[in-house]
Order: C-alpha cells, then structure tokens, then sequence
C-alpha cells in the first residue's frame, strides 16, 4: 500500500518525480492541498497521512498543536527548505514526530545571492537601470562603494555564513568580523575570521550578512539604535528571516541615510502589502524571498527531502544533519518506532 503525503505545492510532485521517479511514484502518493485557512486544513482526514512535505502554502498553520493532534499516523513532516520558525517543533515532538529540514543543500545559493544583494546596492543598480530604461543619463548621481578590502560584518556562521565569509574574503580581500555565540573557533579561524561582540561589530563592520535562525535571541535583533551606531556607508544584506530586523526602523534608518543602504531579500510580512514604506526606499535592493531559488538547489533540496522520506520508509532515521528535533528519538511515544515494529512483522 502506498504511503500517502500531505503536500501543498505542485512543483513538488513535479520535482520528486524528477528526483527519484521509480521508487517514490511507486512507493508514495503525494495528495496536493492548498487551505486557504487553518480551518480548512483541520477539516481533512488528516489520519490518513503517513508524512508532511510543505513547501510554502501551509506554512502558518503547521504551527498549530492541533495539526499535529488530528495527525495521529503522521510519522515524519519532511520540510523542503532550510527555515522552520512556521512549524511548531515542540508540538510535533510531543506528538512523536519526526521534523527534517534541507539546511545544507542551497547554502550555496543564499550565499551567491547575498553576495549579489551586496554588490548591487554598492553600486546603486536598481536604480541606475531604472533611470537608464527611462530615458535618463544622470551617471554623476551614482556614485558607489568600493567593496575592495572593507570589513565583512558576519552576523550569523553557519553553512550559509561561512560561504559568504569564504567568497568575500576571496573576491573582495575583506576583512572578516564575526559575531556568533555558538560557532566554534575553528570555524572562525578557518575563515581567516575574527571573533567580534556584537556592539564592535555594529561600529566596526562595513557590510552586514545576516545569516541568523529566527529565534527569541535574535527576533528584533537590528532595530534604530543599532543602525545609528554603523557607519554611515554601512551596507546591510539580509537573506535570513524577515523579523530578525525591525522593518519600520530599517525604513527609518534608510530615509534618514543613517546607513547607505540595505539589500533585502526577506521581510516582516510575506508578501509586503504595496504601501510597505520600504518598497519606497531609494537605496535598497529588494528580492522575492527568492535566494535560494535556483534550478540546481531546488532539485537537490527535493532530493533532499525525499531522501528523509525515503529513509524512514525503510525503517531508517532520516539523516541526522536533516533532523531538526533530534530529541524526539529518545520519547516514548515516538512513532517511527511503532514503524519499525509494524517492518519487523514482516
């Protein structure tokens, strides 16, 4: 009997088809739903699903305990993505299941994006094409930054951090200031990096990368009073999440030139509604929540996930980099261990 899934994209029946095609079109059904509403996703059978694959639709409603309550056979919410600040990791642990992620698979993706972000708000590109395809030739009004040998500000070193740091230190002869509690110092060091607190890295940093999980610690974490003390020619690149910076005050910071400008690939609300005053703001580069969106990282952040699911089809724990609450393993009332005794019967 097939396993059936509980999806919310097409393009993911599409992409598993691509990835493994055989096994998963013989082994699984993946039932495509978009709710419009948590209501109407606690409206479904949702018993008779074995697995979670969520790609963007469902996003906020996986955050409810409920789900996971109504879910009684579900055994494993694969997430096709590296963020889960939308899926409620301590209800699914209490429930027994298993949360994968894909964290590793489009670091190189974010980071090239980042990079990108970068370099065209240095140079003032968005608005130097718009003018240009208006009509205007007004080059003397744009003048840019040089990123040659300025003070990469790295908030956040993880896989996509690191590449950033890699990549700038390389391309541009940066200097790498590093501001994370938890990365290791070999990390650091191996980046020719510099351990940094996070107030001198707010006066000392020329571009920001922030590269942080959202969390309670770094909710809010750059807001008006951390931007009055960066340099005026400070640039600030974010391709982590949206509420880590505090959109009203970047707004602030920007209009008031406090920093030089800001290339952002995530906000506060997704989508912005059309009045969002950043939409308005001159010196920004402003990207779809899109970074990782390549046609390379998608196939590899499918596999990826199809892989978890695979691997627990056959009675293996999904890949431990994958498995975000790894401390469901150890409760009692973990569901993939009913599984495999359900295997072992035959």
């Amino acid at each position: 009997m097939k396993k059936k899934v509980l999806a919310d994209l097409d393009w993911l029946n599409y992409m598993a088809d691509v990835v493994l095609k055989k096994r998963f079109v013989e082994e699984v059904e993946l039932d495509i739903r978009k709710p419009e509403t948590l209501d109407d996703l606690l409206e479904l059978d949702l018993s008779q699903y074995w697995a979670l694959m969520r790609g963007g639709v469902m996003e906020h409603y996986v955050k409810s305990a409920s789900f996971f309550e109504k879910a009684r056979n579900m055994i494993i919410a694969s997430n096709p993505g590296v963020g889960y600040d939308d899926i409620d990791i301590e209800a699914a642990t209490d429930a027994g299941i298993m949360v994968t992620n894909t964290p590793g698979v489009m670091a190189e993706d974010v980071a090239e994006h980042a990079i990108m972000l970068m370099i065209a708000v240095a140079k003032d590109l968005t608005r130097c094409d718009k003018e240009l395809r208006e009509g205007q030739w007004n080059w003397e009004r744009h003048t840019g930054i040089r990123l040659w040998g300025k003070k990469l500000a790295q908030i956040g070193m993880g896989r996509i951090g690191t590449l950033i740091a890699e990549k700038c230190r390389t391309a541009f002869n940066m200097e790498i200031l590093v501001y994370d509690p938890y990365a290791p110092d070999w990390q650091i060091t191996n980046v020719g990096g510099k351990r940094t607190s996070f107030d001198d890295i707010l006066k000392e940093g020329d571009v920001f990368s922030i590269n942080v999980p959202l969390a309670p610690e770094t909710q809010g974490m750059l807001g008006i009073e951390e931007f009055r003390q960066m340099k005026p020619n400070a640039i600030v690149v974010n391709t982590s999440r949206g509420k880590v910076i505090k959109e009203n005050e970047l707004v602030k910071a920007l209009q008031e030139n406090l920093i030089f400008g800001a290339g952002i690939d995530v906000f506060e609300e997704e989508p912005p509604k059309k009045d969002n005053p950043l939409l308005k703001c001159h010196n920004t580069v402003l990207t779809q929540h899109c970074a990782s969106n390549t046609h390379e990282g998608v196939i590899a952040m499918v596999e990826e996930a199809v892989k978890n699911l695979l691997n627990v089809i056959d009675g293996k724990n999904p890949q431990p980099w994958d498995l975000i609450n790894k401390e469901v393993l150890h409760k009692e009332n973990l569901r993939f261990r009913n599984y495999i005794a359900t295997l072992k019967k035959f």
